[in-house]
């Protein structure tokens, strides 16, 4: 699977979550039977394609913000992910930005004038 090149990280269903990033938001507990890590994609370096949709994210991951090739990203409905629109300079091929319903969205929109789209 290294040569990967599109994957969709979305809602996984009653008790599951992923694991916290930095400066995590706060899990009701008492309801996670399940906790996956997240950072098992950084793994996969020829993603062109990277799409979040009500994923249970919380917090900042740096490590999902750091994909060369990347041409595409969507993050849709992820509530408690964390984001910088700095950390999109880690995608110098990026071509397609979707964010959409993000309440934790920060940053200086002037820093989408490093692409070229």
């Amino acid at each position: 699977l290294p040569n990967l090149e599109q994957l969709m990280i979305s809602k996984l269903g009653s008790g599951h979550v992923y694991s916290d990033g930095d400066d995590p938001e706060e899990w009701d507990i008492d309801h996670i039977n399940y906790i996956h890590d997240i950072n098992i994609i950084s793994r996969f370096r020829k993603l062109r394609i990277l799409d979040f949709c009500k994923a249970p994210l919380t917090g900042r991951y740096p490590v999902l913000f750091n994909f060369p090739l990347l041409q595409e990203l969507s993050i849709r409905w992820c509530h408690n992910l964390k984001f910088n629109l700095d950390m999109l300079l880690g995608f110098p091929l990026l071509e397609v930005l979707d964010f959409s319903d993000n309440q934790h969205l920060t940053g200086n929109i002037s820093s989408l004038r490093a692409f070229k789209g």
